[in-house]
């Protein structure tokens, strides 16, 4: 359907199709005639969409960033303003052959784990830029550190502008720091991200403050059982006003 909810002589066409280059290395076991025993995960992550401006080009663009979930160490980042011819971005994983630096800028970080985590988009309180906010997901070991961090990227170009550690997690307790939702105090008005709040699967709910760069990080609380014993958090959290 359209806008307006009337059918549309194209509807269920496939209008464009993309992989990420973090996925290509395990596209071939789905060839694999024992596939329909070993399933192989690939693209499974659900993205989110947002309009963000882009400063060089002085223009409005609508984007999508999307993980992997359990298919691999990534995010990709397409611009979708014309949705029939979508443009590639970004793409930052855990694999710098992968996904290589463009001149100076890096676009792949070893602390990056599977991306069961979800974007958030929005405009940082600090000064005003479009940011995409990622966080370093399960199993980020081998060779990661297992700590949890939260990474901020510019929206249109991928370049990491802040990564920041919980100083939770070790290889053998990886943080598992997945899930993640924006506060955007008056974000009818300006569209600006105040903070972020994540949890990870080690009971721990953390803040980062982007107002502030590098986000100053804020430990919320640690939620616990009767028994004392750490609850992990997997789902995002929702942040709103009362």
């Amino acid at each position: 359907m359209d806008a307006n909810g009337n059918p549309v002589a194209t509807a269920g066409t496939e209008n464009f199709a993309y992989m990420p280059k973090f996925v290509m290395p395990g596209i071939y076991q789905i060839a694999d005639t024992a596939y329909a025993n070993a399933h192989r995960f690939m693209l499974d992550g659900s993205p989110e969409t947002g309009d963000v401006f882009d400063a060089t080009a002085g223009i409005w663009k609508t984007i999508i960033v999307g993980g992997a979930n359990g298919g691999a160490r990534g995010f990709y980042a397409l611009d979708i303003t014309d949705p029939k011819n979508p443009k590639g971005l970004w793409e930052f994983c855990s694999d710098l052959t992968l996904c290589p630096a463009i001149g100076t800028v890096s676009h792949s970080d070893t602390d990056l784990g599977f991306t069961y985590g979800n974007p958030v988009i929005g405009k940082r309180a600090f000064d005003g830029k479009w940011v995409v906010v990622l966080t370093s997901g399960l199993n980020n070991v081998s060779p990661g550190t297992g700590v949890g961090f939260f990474y901020v990227l510019d929206a249109i170009t991928g370049q990491v502008l802040d990564k920041v550690s919980t100083g939770v997690g070790t290889t053998v307790t990886p943080s598992g720091l997945m899930r993640q939702g924006g506060y955007f105090k008056a974000g009818l008005v300006d569209a600006k991200m105040d903070f972020v709040y994540g949890g990870d699967l080690q009971g721990n709910v953390w803040r980062i403050d982007m107002s502030t760069s590098p986000p100053a990080l804020m430990h919320m609380a640690t939620l616990k059982d009767g028994a004392g014993n750490p609850q992990p958090i997997s789902v995002r959290p929702v942040v709103t006003n009362l």
